[in-house]
C-alpha cells in the first residue's frame, strides 16, 4: 500500500487519474466519469466540456459560483475558473499560473489571460475580449471594467476615473483634483465657475492653460472654460463646439464666448461675462465692452469697426491699413507674410528669433519651441518665466512676488512661504509677526492679532496702518470733514467734472468715468485712457496717471485746466481750485487762497496796471499798489 501512494502522489503532478474499483485509472478522452470524485487536480484542470467554473478540494472537483479566494496556482483550476479569477493569471500547457509582465508589442499578444492582466497594461489602450486583450474599440454600452488604463482615459462616452480599474465618476470634481480621468470628467465640471481643461499628459483635469493657445475642441473644456477661447467663436451644448452664426436675438445666445456675440450681424449685443451669454448693447457703450458686435459699435461716435481685426475699437486705435491690401514688399510691422497671404501678426506667427516684445497689446513667450501669445504671466507656460519678469511656479508663471509659488519649492526657500507637516504653503496673516502684519497689504494687526485684510474700511479707525496698506486715509467727500479709509481715491471729488478730471489723489491722477471718479489705474477702457490727454496714458496694455509734479515747464504750461507752474515749489503742481484740504491750499502761499466761506481753494492773481500814461502822484501810489481779487 506504501508503494501505491507513492504511485498516486506522482501521478498527480503528470497525468489525470482517478480511483475506482480500488485501483487508480487513468483519465483520459474516451473516460467519462458521471461525478468528478476521487480524481487527481490535473483531471479537474483539463476540463473542458463545461462552462461553469469549477475548484479541486478534498480529491474531487466542486462546481462553484464562489471562486473568490481561489489563487491563479492552486491545484485543479480548470481554464474557465482560471480565466474568471479576480487576479492577474495567465492559463498556459493545462495549468492556471501567475502572469510574469513582459513587454509585449501589442493587446492582442495577451492570450489566454484574466481581465485584471488586461487592465494592467500600462503603455496600450486594451480591453479584455473573450479569453484575450485586443485593441481597445469604443462601442455603444460596453464594459468598462475590461478596459486598460490608457483605454479607460481615452474613453469619450461617460465620465469615468481610473483607480485600479476603470470606474464611473458620479461625483463632480474639482478643477485641478489629482484623479486620473478623461476628458469628459472635466466638462462636467461646475464648481466655483472654474474654467477647466483636461490634461492629456497627465489624464487630469487642470485651471492651468493659455486662453490664446485653445480651440473650442480643445479637449475636456468646461463651459467656463470654454467661454475663455480667444480664437474661435465658440458655444457650449453638452460640450464646447464652434458656433454657427444665427439670427437669434442676443439675449436667447446663452453658454458661448465674447467671439459668438461679437460676429452677429442682426441685432446690437454685447457679451455678458457673468452670465456667459450675449445681451442688448447698452446707448453709446464702451469701445471695448467685450463681445461689442459691428451694430452696437456704430451707435458711439468714438468708436469704430476695425474690419481687419474684426472688433469695436477706439477711433485712435483703429489701424489704417489692412493687411490683405498690402503686397509682399508692404506686408511688415503688424502683418505677416504667410501661405502666399498677408495676413494679421500674432505671437503664433512668429519664429523663435522674432517671439519676442508685444503683439497688439499680447507679450509673445517661448513655449515648447513655439511662439505663443499671453496677456498676463498667468497665461504663461512651460517657459523661463524669468525671461519675461514672472516668477516660475511649476511649469506655469504666476507674478513676481506671487505665493503661489510656495507648492512647488522642494526646499521652501521663499519669505512668503512656510514648510508645515511636510507641506510647503504661502504664509497667512496669522503667522506673521507684528512688524511683518504691519509690511503686508495683505493683513492688519488689530486686538495682538495679524488678521487678514478684506478691504480697506477695516482700518478706517487706523490711519496709520490704512496709509501703510494700498488704501488711504482721506474725507468721504470735499465738503465732509470724516475721515475713513479707502483704496477708492478719487471718490472724494465726487461726479464733478471740474474738480474731478485732472485731479490727483494718494499720486494717482483721476478721472471722470459716468458718474463715478476713478484714479487712471482702474480705467480698464482703452479710449477712455487715450483720450484722457495730459491726465492718463495708455501703455503696457495699463492705464496709468500722469501727473502734474512730473511734467515739464512747456508741458504745465499747456496743462491749464488741471496743472500750473508753481514759482514757489518750483514743480508743475495742480491747480488751487483742485485742492480740497485748508492745509494743502495754504502751503501754496500768495498762490493760491483758501474761502472760509465756501471752504474752498481758488487761484490768486496780482495784476500790475500799466502806469507809464499816468502823472497824478496819488493815481500812480494807487497804481502800483498790487490789486489782489479773488476767481469764484
Amino acid at each position: 500500500m506504501h508503494q501505491q501512494h507513492i504511485e498516486w502522489y506522482f501521478l498527480q503532478l503528470f497525468i489525470g487519474c482517478f480511483w475506482k474499483q480500488d485501483q487508480c485509472n487513468t483519465f483520459g478522452n474516451m473516460v467519462t466519469l458521471t461525478e468528478l470524485t476521487n480524481v487527481n487536480s490535473i483531471v479537474c484542470s483539463t476540463q473542458t466540456t463545461s462552462s461553469i467554473p469549477h475548484l479541486y478540494f478534498q480529491n474531487s472537483c466542486y462546481a462553484t459560483a464562489d471562486f473568490s479566494q481561489a489563487k491563479c496556482t492552486d491545484q485543479g483550476i480548470d481554464r474557465v475558473t482560471c480565466l474568471q479569477l479576480n487576479q492577474p493569471c495567465t492559463f498556459v500547457g493545462n495549468k492556471c499560473q501567475n502572469f510574469v509582465k513582459t513587454n509585449q508589442a501589442n493587446c492582442s499578444d495577451y492570450q489566454s489571460v484574466t481581465l485584471s492582466v488586461c487592465q494592467q497594461i500600462q503603455d496600450l489602450a486594451c480591453q479584455k475580449k473573450d479569453d484575450n486583450c485586443d485593441n481597445f474599440v469604443q462601442v455603444a454600452g460596453m464594459k468598462i471594467d475590461s478596459l486598460s488604463k490608457l483605454a479607460c482615459l481615452r474613453y469619450t462616452e461617460f465620465a469615468v476615473y481610473w483607480n485600479g480599474s476603470c470606474q464611473f465618476l458620479s461625483t463632480p470634481l474639482q478643477c485641478g483634483s489629482t484623479t486620473l480621468v478623461n476628458a469628459l470628467s472635466c466638462v462636467k465640471i461646475e464648481t466655483n465657475r472654474t474654467p477647466c481643461i483636461y490634461d492629456s499628459v497627465n489624464f487630469v483635469c487642470t485651471p492651468n492653460f493659455n486662453k490664446y493657445s485653445i480651440k473650442c475642441t480643445t479637449p475636456g473644456l468646461n463651459v467656463f472654460g470654454c467661454a475663455q477661447v480667444q480664437t474661435q467663436a465658440c458655444v457650449f451644448n453638452n460640450k464646447c463646439q464652434e458656433y454657427t452664426l444665427t439670427d437669434q436675438q442676443c439675449q436667447n445666445i446663452k453658454n458661448v464666448n465674447s467671439l459668438a456675440c461679437q460676429i452677429q450681424l442682426t441685432d446690437s449685443c454685447y457679451y455678458d461675462e457673468s452670465m456667459l451669454q450675449c445681451s442688448p448693447s447698452p446707448n453709446q457703450p464702451l469701445c471695448s465692452l467685450s463681445g461689442l458686435n459691428l451694430a452696437a459699435c456704430g451707435t458711439n461716435s468714438i468708436c469704430s469697426w476695425n474690419n481687419y481685426l474684426t472688433k469695436c475699437q477706439c477711433n485712435s486705435e483703429i489701424q489704417s491699413n489692412e493687411c490683405s491690401a498690402l503686397v509682399v514688399t508692404s506686408c511688415t510691422g503688424l502683418c505677416s507674410y504667410i501661405n502666399g497671404q498677408c495676413v494679421q501678426s500674432t505671437c503664433e506667427s512668429q519664429p523663435i528669433s522674432n517671439c519676442s516684445g508685444t503683439l497688439r497689446g499680447l507679450k509673445c513667450y517661448i513655449s515648447n519651441s513655439q511662439c505663443f501669445s499671453a496677456s498676463t504671466c498667468y497665461d504663461m507656460y512651460n517657459t523661463q518665466c524669468s525671461n519675461y519678469g514672472c516668477d516660475q511656479a511649476g511649469n506655469q508663471c504666476v507674478p513676481q512676488g506671487s505665493s503661489q509659488v510656495c507648492q512647488y519649492l522642494k526646499d521652501c526657500n521663499n519669505i512668503k512661504c512656510k514648510f508645515q507637516q511636510g507641506i510647503c504653503r504661502p504664509l497667512q496673516c496669522s503667522d506673521l509677526s507684528q512688524e511683518q502684519c504691519y509690511q503686508s497689504d495683505d493683513c492688519y494687526f488689530s486686538n495682538n492679532l495679524c488678521q487678514d485684510l478684506l478691504g480697506c474700511q477695516q482700518l478706517s479707525n487706523d490711519a496709520d496702518q490704512c496709509n501703510q496698506k494700498q488704501c488711504n486715509y482721506q474725507k468721504y467727500n470735499i465738503m465732509s470733514s470724516q475721515l475713513y479709509c479707502t483704496a477708492q481715491y478719487c471718490d472724494v471729488y465726487g461726479a464733478s467734472n471740474n474738480i474731478c478730471n485732472g485731479n490727483e489723489m494718494n499720486f494717482q491722477a483721476c478721472l471722470l468715468n459716468g458718474l463715478k471718479c476713478q484714479t487712471c489705474e482702474s480705467i480698464t477702457d482703452v479710449c477712455l485712457c487715450q483720450q484722457a490727454k495730459n491726465i492718463c496714458l495708455y501703455s503696457d496694455n495699463k492705464c496709468k496717471s500722469i501727473l502734474c509734479q512730473g511734467m515739464s515747464k512747456p508741458l504745465c504750461d499747456s496743462t491749464v485746466n488741471r496743472c500750473y507752474w508753481s514759482n514757489k515749489l518750483n514743480i508743475c503742481a495742480k491747480k488751487c481750485e483742485k485742492i480740497i484740504d485748508q492745509s494743502d491750499c495754504e502751503l501754496r502761499g500768495s498762490e493760491c487762497y483758501f474761502n472760509e466761506n465756501t471752504k474752498l481753494c481758488y487761484t490768486a492773481i496780482i495784476t500790475i496796471p500799466d502806469v507809464t500814461n499816468i502823472n497824478d502822484t496819488t493815481e500812480s501810489f494807487g497804481a502800483i499798489l498790487a490789486t489782489l481779487y479773488f476767481l469764484f
